[in-house]
């Protein structure tokens, strides 16, 4: 591009001249020394190439700015400046001026400023003067991304499985902070960290890339990035937060086993999440919201930490058997059931007519089954049952809560139950024994506040009366007297709940201090205490009815003996000792200081024992022999109505007389006059004998007259009309023939 000469007249004429004297022709040798060069022929400047580019800003532009100088007649001129300048935009160019070549080519590098846009720069042929300038464009663009930012969208809090509120949004510029568009983005979400609505993106026209986030279903820290090749990576992160659905299951704690009135191993437990799985904390459980059985927890309303869950401690009620809780999610309504099987292993176990007792080895309350007409269950009721359920609780208590009678010693009668407690208080149920006697479904205290200076030490229960020994070895009974079975030296039933002294009363001459006290159904019998200076202390004192010689003093009668009377020693027989004593409906057994067995009285079932054939009319009133096995000896032994049986040292138990429901144990249906192995093979500790069944506990031996004993097991046979054997499942005349374990022991 050519500009407007300015060239003088004064050199024109100059000019003018020495082209006449040269001839005209520059390349012509002249003769003579010439002071004009070359480049004051330069007339005008053309562009060649470098005008109206585009280029990054700050960069240098791909093409040189390249002019060409010329004469006037369009010949190149050698040697000629030419300056380049930049007019606008900034920048800058290299070099800024420089000589012609003999092409009459110049050229300059032009960098451009860091402003967007028009630019311009200006060649300028000079020669003392500016003969001739061509003038240059350029378009400034943004440069190469250089920088990736973070717009929004950072730090965001979601709920797992859920698009973010706000999407993703970063932003692309050069190294000047100008804008980038059409650069690929890419996206990528972190591990566990969802999905990004469309991987790769575009820049648009302000430089912005964004995507939408739906955040992962782990509510965990969640993360993603924006990438663009050979920039630094964008990262973001999102707070995540549960879906709003519930899910509540149990964790533990469900279908346990333990110990009645104790708390359970596990702890109960319930996990509260989201659909997915995601722990929720700060939600309200209620563990209490029903339980059955009594009992408690350690925590009634809690809240779930950290971790989604909630627990608390169940400790069981006094209930044996299933007991049930029910917890409840407060925020849902939904509710949760928990059962536990409830246990009480017993330390002893007494048997009445069709009513069976147990001492409880943990804490010496007492759990009752079978029959309960008369309510000689204590449950508060007259129903049956046939297993181990509520404890009995003392007057005024419940059988829930309590208290408890806690007991060192029980004994049965036909429809009624009487304890001796820890603190040696009378405590009696059902068909009391009083002059007149009344059902009474709940323990009672039965010594008034004019005899609790008795101080039992043993107690013993007939059909309707009952007996005591207290600490010093006095012996009382109190209830029906009409077979003189309170051996007071009357038929006179004292006013209930009285007890009247066995005569001869204390101090009096031949007055006798007593170890053992045993009542049958209207006979009863006590072992003397033990004094090595007096032989007839090894021999039991009776009295009551004597029709078929239960007394055992040797005689047959229907009057009553109404004192205690030493029964007849069988020949070779010193004595018995002191704890076997043991008495049944119209019978009494006892073991002699040889260890072998001796009955009187009843023998229409074999129950004597003494072997021979089986009469209904039979009967012995002196003690007889019983029919030992070879090479057995017993050491403890036990009397039921119609049946009895013994145990040796090593706890084989052997039964003899009645046994037309099983009661025998043997597996058969037939009685027996002579003893006969129990079934199973179980060391037994201790017996007790029913009218029509057996139970046994199974166990360590016992202590003597601690009030506490260790856990045994207990077992019962025979008749199960009215759930006595404890098994959970009582049956009409589908008696069990062989021990069998009580229902809801450990």
């Amino acid at each position: 591009m050519h500009g407007r000469k300015t060239v003088s007249t004064g050199a024109l004429a100059a000019t003018l001249a020495a082209a006449a004297l040269f001839g005209g022709c520059r390349d012509k040798a002249t003769t003579g020394p010439s002071h004009v060069q070359s480049k004051d022929f330069a007339s005008a400047l053309r562009s060649v190439s470098g005008d109206q580019q585009l280029g990054a800003v700050g960069a240098a532009l791909s093409q040189q700015l390249v002019v060409k100088v010329v004469d006037a007649n369009g010949l190149p001129v050698e040697g000629a400046t030419v300056t380049f300048s930049v007019r606008s935009g900034g920048g800058s160019v290299n070099p800024p001026a420089n000589a012609s070549a003999s092409t009459g080519l110049v050229s300059s590098t032009w960098t451009l400023g860091t402003s967007l846009g028009a630019n311009k720069a200006v060649a300028t042929l000079t020669n003392g003067f500016v003969l001739d300038s061509a003038v240059f464009t350029a378009t400034a663009t943004s440069g190469a991304p250089a920088l990736l930012t973070l717009v929004s969208g950072n730090t965001q809090t979601g709920r797992v499985g859920r698009a973010l509120a706000a999407p993703l949004v970063v932003k692309l510029t050069d190294q000047y902070g100008y804008v980038k568009s059409g650069v690929r983005v890419t996206w990528t979400p972190g591990l566990s960290s969802g999905t990004l609505a469309g991987l790769t993106d575009t820049t648009s026209a302000d430089g912005t890339a964004q995507v939408t986030w739906t955040l992962g279903t782990v509510a965990v820290p969640q993360s993603a990035s924006a990438s663009v090749t050979g920039l630094t990576p964008i990262g973001f992160t999102a707070n995540s937060q549960p879906d709003t659905g519930r899910a509540i299951v149990v964790v533990s704690g469900a279908g346990q086993t333990g110990a009645v009135s104790a708390a359970l191993a596990t702890a109960l437990s319930l996990r509260v999440t989201d659909q997915y799985g995601n722990a929720i904390a700060g939600e309200a459980v209620t563990w209490r919201d029903s339980l059955t059985g009594g009992g408690s927890v350690s925590t009634v309303s809690g809240v779930t930490a950290a971790d989604g869950t909630a627990q608390t401690t169940w400790t069981l009620g006094n209930r044996a058997g299933t007991q049930f809780l029910r917890a409840k999610h407060t925020l849902s309504g939904t509710t949760f059931n928990f059962t536990a099987t409830a246990t009480v292993a017993f330390s002893e176990v007494f048997a009445g007519t069709f009513s069976v007792c147990g001492i409880a080895a943990a804490n010496q309350r007492v759990y009752c089954w079978g029959a309960g007409d008369n309510g000689q269950l204590a449950k508060g009721n007259n129903l049956s049952t046939s297993a181990p359920s509520t404890a009995v609780y003392l007057p005024a208590g419940d059988t829930l809560a309590g208290p408890f009678v806690q007991v060192r010693q029980l004994a049965g009668g036909r429809s009624q139950f009487c304890a001796l407690s820890v603190a040696r208080q009378m405590y009696c149920w059902g068909r009391v024994f009083h002059s007149a006697s009344v059902n009474v479904a709940t323990a009672q205290q039965l010594m008034d506040g004019s005899q609790q200076q008795l101080f039992p030490n043993i107690i013993g229960h007939g059909e309707d009366f009952g007996c005591l020994v207290d600490l010093a070895g006095i012996t009382f009974c109190t209830g029906q007297n009409y077979s003189g079975q309170l051996g007071n030296g009357t038929l006179i039933s004292p006013a209930p709940p009285n007890y009247t002294f066995v005569v001869p009363a204390p101090g009096v001459a031949g007055a006798l201090l007593y170890s053992r006290i045993a009542a049958g159904r209207t006979h009863a019998c006590g072992m003397p205490t033990f004094n090595a200076a007096d032989a007839t202390s090894r021999t039991p004192r009776c009295w009551g009815l004597n029709n078929t010689g239960q007394v055992g003093n040797g005689t047959l009668t229907f009057a009553a003996v109404t004192t205690p009377t030493a029964i007849t020693l069988p020949a070779g027989v010193t004595g018995f000792d002191s704890v076997s004593l043991s008495t049944g409906a119209q019978h009494s057994c006892a073991i002699s200081t040889a260890g072998a067995g001796y009955c009187w009285g009843n023998n229409g079932f074999g129950q004597l024992g003494k072997g021979g054939a089986i009469t209904g009319s039979a009967r012995d009133s002196v003690a007889q022999a019983v029919a030992m096995p070879a090479g057995v000896t017993f050491t403890n032994l036990s009397v039921g109505d119609f049946h009895s049986c013994a145990l040796t040292a090593a706890g084989a138990a052997y039964c003899w007389g009645r046994n037309d429901y099983g009661q025998l144990g043997d597996g058969a249906r037939t009685s027996q006059s002579a003893p006969v192995a129990v079934g199973g093979g179980l060391a037994f500790r201790s017996l007790s004998l029913g009218e029509l069944y057996t139970c046994g506990v199974v166990g360590p031996a016992l202590i003597p007259g601690a009030p506490s004993q260790s856990a045994g097991t207990v077992y019962c046979w025979g008749d199960n009309v009215f759930g006595e054997l404890g098994n959970g499942a009582p049956s009409n005349n589908a008696p069990l023939l062989v021990p069998t374990r009580v229902a809801f022991q450990p």
